[in-house]
C-alpha cells in the first residue's frame, strides 16, 4: 500500500490523457505507458511475494554483532560492509540486517551495484528483499550510462527498473541539464518524466516548463504543458509538441508561436531547425512586425530566417489596422524580407493581388508594400477605384500618412475614369499621374505628358447637360468635390473643342486605351470568404 499510494501522489499531475498526448516523436512516450507504471510497481511486489525467497546474503564486514529483538534477528554489521540479492550488490560503512524480514538498514558511504552501467549512492538506505525496492537519503547520485540524477531522496523499484525522486533533482545528460521538484527515470528504455518547474538547460538554449518528458538516448525533449525555449536569437511556446536537442529541431503543436527581435509567427503547427534557421508554420498561421500594425494570414508559411525572408501561402491575407480604417491585401503568395541593418521590412505580394479599403479598392498581379516609408507599389496590370474613379496604368504607388492614404503617382499609360450618370465617361489620360488625398478622397490631381481629357459639361441649375469638352494639353490639375471633377485647369495653352450633347449620344467619345473594370473591382465581403477559420468580420469597418 505504501508503494501504490507513494506513486498515485506523484503520478497525480500525469492523470489528464490531454497532458500525456505526446505527438509522432522519434522515441514514443505512449499514454499507457505511464498509466501502468503503477501497475508494473503492484505487479513487481505481487511477483515479489509469490516468487520463491531470495534472502539477502551478507558477503563480507569487519565486524558482526547477532542480537535479538521484537522482529527476530538482528545482525549488526560495521566496517567493510557488503550484502548481495541475486545479481544486485550493496556496499556501506555500517548496517542493520534483518533477516527474517528480508530487511536491511544501511548507513554511510552506501553503494548499489544494480549492473555494470547503473549505479546509485547515498547517505542512508532502507532496503525491503521481499519487494525489492530501495530507499536512499541524503546525497543520492544515481549514474546510468551517462546520466546522472543527484537528489536528497530516491525510491529505487528494482521489479520495474525505475527510480523516483519525490524532491528536487538534478539531472546531468551530456550537455544538457535538467532540474524539476519531483520526476522518475525508467532504467530500462532510457527514459525520464519531470514535474513542476522544470528547466532544462544547455549551452545553446534554456527550456522552462512545469511538466517534461525525456530520452536520454536520442537526447529528446516531449511537452505535455505550457513551455517556453529561449535560444541565443528566438523565444518559442508551446503546450504539445518536442524537441530533438540534439539536432535543435522542434515540432510542435496546438497554437505554439516563435518570436525573434522584429517578428512573431503563429500557427497550429509549427516547425523549426535552429542550426539550419529554417521555419515552417502550417495551418491558421498568423505572423506579425514587432511595432506593426500590419498581420499576414495564411494556411502555410515558411521562415528563411539567414537570408531574412518569409512566404506565406495557401489563402493569404494581409491586415493593416488603422486608426480609421483597416486596409486588406490579398494574393496567392507573400513574400516579407527584412533589412537587420536599417530595421526596415519590406512585402512582396504576388498573382491576382486585391486591395481593399473603405475608400480605396484596387488589383494588380504584384505588390510592394514597404514598411518603413509606407509604401504601396502595384505593379502588373494595376487598377485604382476611389468613390466613381478608376485609375490605370503600368505602376500605381499610395503613400500613407498617419495610418490613412496622403498621395498617389501613376506612371505610364495613365487613365482615369468616371461615369457620368448614364450619359458617357469622363476621362484623363497622359503619361504621369500626381493624386492628393484629402479626408480619405482624392481632392486634387496633376495629369502630365500629354493630357487629353473628356468631361461633360452640366447646367446645374437646368440640371442638364450641355455638351462635351474634348482636348489636348501637356499637363493639367484637376480638382475633386464628392469624389467627382469640378474644376480643371489647364498648364499651358490647350487645344480643345465643345461637342453638342445631341453628337455625343449619336457618336459617344472613347479615348484610345480605353477600359472600364467594374466587374474587376474587389469588395469588403469577398474578403470573407478568403480565411475560414478566421472571424474576418472583426477586422471589417463599416
Amino acid at each position: 500500500m505504501y508503494i501504490l499510494s507513494h506513486f498515485r501522489m506523484l503520478l497525480q499531475p500525469y492523470s489528464s490523457l490531454s497532458m500525456l498526448r505526446i505527438i509522432k516523436p522519434v522515441i514514443q512516450f505512449p499514454v499507457i505507458q505511464i498509466l501502468t507504471f503503477t501497475a508494473l510497481f503492484c505487479f513487481g511486489t505481487l511477483q515479489a511475494q509469490q516468487a520463491k525467497k531470495e534472502p539477502v546474503e551478507i558477503l563480507n564486514t569487519d565486524v558482526l554483532t547477532i542480537f535479538q529483538s521484537d522482529s527476530g534477528e538482528v545482525r549488526q554489521l560495521t566496517g567493510n560492509v557488503q550484502f548481495r540479492q541475486d545479481s544486485v550488490l550493496m556496499f556501506c560503512d555500517s548496517a542493520l540486517h534483518y533477516p527474517t524480514l528480508n530487511f536491511l538498514e544501511a548507513h554511510s558511504s552506501v553503494r548499489i551495484v544494480i549492473s555494470d552501467t547503473t549505479v546509485i549512492t547515498g547517505d542512508e538506505l532502507n532496503y525491503d528483499g521481499e519487494t525489492k525496492v530501495a530507499d536512499l537519503f541524503r546525497n543520492v547520485v544515481m549514474k546510468d550510462g551517462k546520466m546522472t540524477l543527484t537528489t536528497q531522496r530516491l525510491t529505487y523499484y528494482r521489479n520495474s527498473g525505475i527510480a523516483v525522486y519525490p524532491q528536487k533533482g538534478k539531472l546531468v545528460d551530456g550537455e544538457n541539464v535538467l532540474i524539476s521538484e519531483t520526476g522518475f527515470y525508467h532504467t530500462d528504455e532510457a527514459k525520464a518524466y519531470f514535474r513542476r518547474k522544470v528547466v532544462l538547460t544547455n549551452p545553446e538554449f534554456r527550456l522552462e516548463t512545469d511538466t517534461l518528458a525525456y530520452h536520454t538516448e536520442s537526447k529528446t525533449a516531449f511537452f505535455m504543458d505550457t513551455t517556453y525555449i529561449y535560444t541565443q536569437k528566438d523565444t518559442l511556446y508551446t503546450r504539445d509538441g518536442w524537441y530533438d536537442t540534439r539536432k535543435r529541431y522542434a515540432e510542435l503543436y496546438n497554437r505554439s508561436w516563435m518570436r525573434d527581435s522584429t517578428h512573431q509567427i503563429t500557427a497550429d503547427t509549427l516547425k523549426f531547425d535552429e542550426h539550419y534557421q529554417f521555419g515552417e508554420g502550417i495551418g491558421a498561421v498568423e505572423m506579425m512586425k514587432k511595432d506593426s500594425s500590419a498581420t499576414i494570414y495564411g494556411d502555410c508559411a515558411e521562415m528563411l530566417k539567414r537570408e531574412g525572408k518569409s512566404l506565406v501561402y495557401a489563402e493569404p491575407w494581409m491586415v493593416y489596422k488603422m486608426e480609421e480604417d483597416t486596409l486588406h491585401i490579398t494574393a496567392r503568395l507573400f513574400i516579407g524580407t527584412h533589412d537587420s541593418i536599417t530595421d526596415s521590412s519590406k512585402v512582396i505580394v504576388l498573382g491576382n493581388v486585391k486591395i481593399v479599403m473603405r475608400n480605396l479598392q484596387g488589383i494588380c498581379d504584384s505588390l510592394c508594400y514597404i514598411d518603413g516609408d509606407s509604401v504601396i507599389e502595384m505593379m502588373q496590370d494595376p487598377v485604382l477605384w476611389s468613390e466613381e474613379n478608376q485609375m490605370s496604368g503600368d505602376t500605381i504607388r499610395i503613400w500613407m500618412k498617419n495610418e490613412t492614404a496622403d498621395s498617389m503617382r501613376v506612371l505610364q499609360k495613365c487613365f482615369l475614369i468616371s461615369q457620368e450618370d448614364t450619359v458617357g465617361f469622363n476621362q484623363v489620360k497622359g503619361r504621369q499621374i500626381y493624386g492628393k488625398f484629402r479626408d480619405e478622397a482624392i481632392y486634387r490631381m496633376l495629369i502630365s505628358g500629354n493630357a487629353e481629357s473628356v468631361y461633360f459639361s452640366k447646367n446645374d441649375e437646368k440640371n442638364t447637360y450641355e455638351g462635351l469638352n474634348k482636348s489636348l494639353s501637356n499637363d493639367l490639375l484637376m480638382y475633386f468635390g464628392d469624389n467627382k471633377p469640378v474644376r480643371i485647369t489647364f498648364i499651358t495653352k490647350p487645344e480643345g473643342e465643345f461637342i453638342p450633347m445631341f453628337e455625343v449620344i449619336d457618336d459617344p467619345v472613347i479615348l484610345d486605351d480605353f477600359r472600364w473594370r467594374p466587374e474587376d473591382r474587389p469588395e469588403h465581403n469577398q474578403i470573407l470568404s478568403i480565411l475560414p477559420w478566421l472571424d474576418a468580420k472583426k477586422y471589417l469597418r463599416p
